[in-house]
């Protein structure tokens, strides 16, 4: 994305949330929801208000993830595929660029739990050891979409629901050259709505979906505005929309942290999705010192391996649970050394994925994407 009056890519801070959002899923929501109840364990945060709000309420971030594709989709390919961009190719990127990490992580949990299974006749995952559902991972990136949220390889719902909200986007993108309304990209959010309050799920009509197609579009509109908003306001009423922003994000804030919040609050995820990270992508886009900060190579390298970090997790807690049960994990799993163990291995795994996985393979495959459609031209 090209730089705008000196300033750094708007989506430099995306690399920091992304990580941070990664970060707080697998070391505290999955330790909380899938690690410690497979060993009958509880949850050693229940004397930290912060750690325990963070171990149970982290689900909320893949909001934010949904949200952050939706903004780039808007900056980065809308205006690529108005000018005429196939949906070929567009999707093909997607795929090439999320199924081989998404491939692989499957094929290591279904192998993985047939191991525990033949151990001790348990599996770690929610899912079953059929062929049928690896198929499904393998192939679709999961079964939620389908109405089926129990799978071996529970992370990658979100690449599934993500390639949904992808394709919406595409034909919604291909209707707005002709139409050029915005609230083209507001009907997935009217439908994600119909779907968590119609209390019926079949197919793609399930919470899952819905959670995506409300975050995303928010997303997409969101990069739309932040797009244009410099030149079609003066610098005053800029100032003028980040201060309402602020406040905005503050009241929010304040609701959030009240103890009777949940009076408030009926649906937690649409409550981060339309009012908490809007506000914060807003106000980080204008944000000089964050976005230099971003642009540095530490915070990239955290970025680029986020969606590793996600991915490798339930192989990760999978290795780690096989060793407790064989009695060959030397560490407390409420200790701070295997919380060090557990950072530093999704750090290491995630980062080798990304230059072997992402880099390297994924480089070549979509190298030799572009070499078929560019024969296929000719």
């Amino acid at each position: 994305m090209s730089e705008q009056k000196g300033r750094t890519e708007p989506a430099a801070y995306f690399s920091l949330m992304k990580f941070v959002g990664s970060f707080c899923i697998v070391v505290f929501l999955h330790y909380n929801d899938h690690f410690l109840p497979r060993l009958g364990m509880e949850n050693p945060f229940a004397g930290n208000a912060l750690l325990w709000d963070i171990s149970h309420n982290s689900f909320v971030l893949v909001e934010m993830y949904f949200i952050i594709s939706g903004a780039l989709f808007a900056w980065v390919y809308k205006d690529r595929i108005i000018a005429g961009g196939r949906f070929d190719p567009f999707i093909g990127k997607r795929i090439l660029r999320i199924f081989p990490p998404a491939v692989i992580t499957s094929v290591v949990m279904y192998l993985g739990n047939a191991l525990l299974y033949k151990y001790n006749g348990t599996l770690w995952s929610c899912g079953t050891l059929d062929l049928m559902e690896l198929c499904f991972d393998v192939l679709f990136g999961g079964k939620p979409v389908f109405g089926a949220a129990n799978t071996l390889n529970g992370p990658i719902w979100y690449i599934n629901v993500l390639m949904v909200c992808y394709v919406f986007a595409y034909i919604l993108t291909r209707s707005y050259k002709r139409q050029r309304s915005v609230f083209l990209y507001a009907l997935p959010i009217l439908i994600g709505l119909m779907i968590q309050y119609s209390g019926v799920g079949f197919v793609i009509w399930n919470n899952s979906v819905a959670r995506g197609l409300i975050a995303f579009f928010i997303g997409v509109l969101l990069g739309m505005f932040l797009a244009v908003y410099r030149e079609r306001f003066t610098p005053r009423t800029c100032r003028l929309i980040r201060l309402a922003a602020g406040l905005e994000l503050a009241a929010a804030v304040f609701v959030r942290l009240c103890p009777w919040h949940g009076l408030l609050i009926k649906n937690i995820a649409n409550f981060y999705a339309f009012l908490v990270f809007p506000s914060v992508i807003f106000l980080c886009y204008d944000c000089h010192w964050l976005n230099r900060l971003c642009s540095t190579g530490l915070v990239r390298w955290m970025g680029n391996i986020s969606f590793g970090m996600y991915l490798w997790n339930f192989p990760i807690y999978l290795g780690l649970h096989m060793l407790v049960v064989s009695g060959h994990m030397p560490l407390d799993v409420t200790s701070a050394p295997f919380f060090i163990l557990v950072t530093v291995l999704h750090l290491v795994i995630a980062s080798a994925s990304y230059y072997l996985l992402d880099r390297k393979l994924v480089g070549k495959l979509t190298e030799l994407l572009d070499r078929a459609q560019m024969t296929r031209g000719k």
